[in-house]
């Protein structure tokens, strides 16, 4: 759930995806350094992903906060998403070399790695989430259209906050495969890391 800078390829695939679910539900965003993300249109109306490796640019990227072993997240979510995203910490963080922790990020974004959560507007009504920097903080936005909704999944909630929590901590690229969270189609991800997940976050 990189946030996808606008681009044509990103556009049919988004476009494809829409014709298999009228909802959207797709996570999807872009990395620091601008990288548009790794969603593209496959043939025979479906939509694929082609793997790539972007371990390098997200080492150079957490190299700045080496001496630290926090990372603040900050959340400003509505109640009834707080659970859920407090439950996918503690998941993620069995498997980063940092530690979570919950409150307010330093003034100073030197002295930790900064994750912001909010509920808003996405630009793209397909968007469940989307996670983009705002210099070196990361921020993880949920889309209100979808997280507002009573009946709105727990599950979809929570799988949503681990993808999320995912991009945030360094796996930029999305996993081909659906049983993995960091799947790009929120309905059909599963609620766990893969091995290759584990090995990129056991980095940050």
């Amino acid at each position: 759930m990189i946030i996808p800078r606008p681009t044509r390829i990103l556009g049919l695939a988004v476009a494809v995806t829409l014709a298999l679910t009228a909802t959207g539900l797709l996570l999807s965003g872009s990395t620091p350094t601008g990288d548009p993300g790794t969603a593209l249109p496959a043939s025979a109306g479906r939509t694929a992903l082609v793997p790539r490796d972007l371990t390098g640019q997200a080492d150079a990227f957490f190299a700045q906060f080496a001496q630290h072993t926090t990372v603040v997240v900050e959340s400003h979510l509505p109640r009834r998403s707080r659970v859920p995203l407090r439950s996918a910490l503690s998941y993620v963080d069995r498997f980063t070399a940092s530690r979570f922790v919950y409150g307010s990020c330093p003034a100073d974004p030197a002295a930790a790695y900064c994750i912001r959560v909010y509920q808003g507007g996405l630009a793209n009504p397909a968007w469940a989430a989307l996670t983009d920097w705002q210099g070196t903080s990361a921020r993880i936005v949920f889309a209100t259209r979808y997280y507002e909704r009573r009946g709105f999944p727990y599950r979809y909630r929570y799988v949503g906050a681990v993808h999320e929590l995912g991009h945030a901590m360094g796996i930029w690229a999305h996993n081909p495969s659906a049983a993995s969270a960091m799947y790009y189609y929120l309905p059909r991800a599963g609620s766990t890391f893969d091995a290759g997940d584990v090995a990129v976050l056991s980095r940050h």
